[in-house]
């Protein structure tokens, strides 16, 4: 759990710089690794495109439902 909440905290940093540039960012969880811990990406759009980056988001995350990455958003 430790490792998980230090790998959530590197990777807001990542969207804590692209907010202050003033673009809309998210990151997502692509997959875990061989040690079960969290893999991600960060995903930064140009300003005023925060809902086509939300609805990507979404359909990346959606599981098997939307072609999205199966098997870690439905844990």
């Amino acid at each position: 759990a430790a490792a998980a909440q230090a790998a959530r905290a590197a990777t807001m940093q990542m969207t804590c710089l692209a907010s202050i540039a003033g673009a809309p960012a998210v990151s997502i969880p692509v997959l875990r690794s061989a040690d079960g811990l969290p893999v991600g990406v960060t995903l930064i759009a140009g300003r005023g495109c925060d809902q086509a980056l939300l609805g990507l988001a979404t359909a990346a995350t959606a599981g098997g439902r939307a072609g999205g990455m199966a098997g870690y958003a439905d844990e």
